[in-house]
């Protein structure tokens, strides 16, 4: 536990003092990040013919779970895989703000429950 403190420490000061680039070191962090989703795509990315760009992306409104997306260069369809990964789901974002009720206390945990069921029950077709 002292180590990592100190390192914290040495880290915080040495951004302080502008020895480390801390926009830079955000930006590095941001691109691994962009280049570990897409390595993680499930589906191969390849160039038509026509020289457009093609890969799937997961969409559990289509019957096959997935729908095609065309886009004019490799940079752009990279970017709609990235921007679909990041993309928070209406699962997400309910568990986020009814986290949140019982963190604030605005609600107690039989609210919180009655809560889970009703959206269980009315959105389980479209959660995802």
């Amino acid at each position: 536990m002292k180590k990592s403190q100190n390192d914290s420490e040495l880290l915080r000061f040495a951004a302080e003092e502008g020895i480390i680039d801390l926009p830079r070191v955000q930006e590095i962090a941001k691109m691994r990040k962009r280049e570990e989703l897409i390595k993680n795509h499930p589906f191969k990315i390849w160039q038509g013919k026509n020289g457009s760009w093609y890969t799937y992306l997961e969409d559990s409104g289509k019957p096959n779970g997935r729908r095609l997306v065309k886009k004019s260069s490799e940079k752009a369809i990279k970017d709609a895989i990235v921007e679909r990964a990041t993309q928070p789901t209406v699962i997400d974002i309910f568990d986020e703000w009814l986290g949140n009720k019982v963190r604030r206390e605005e609600i107690e945990l039989s609210t919180r429950d009655r809560y889970q069921r009703q959206f269980d029950k009315c959105f389980s077709s479209i959660a995802s």
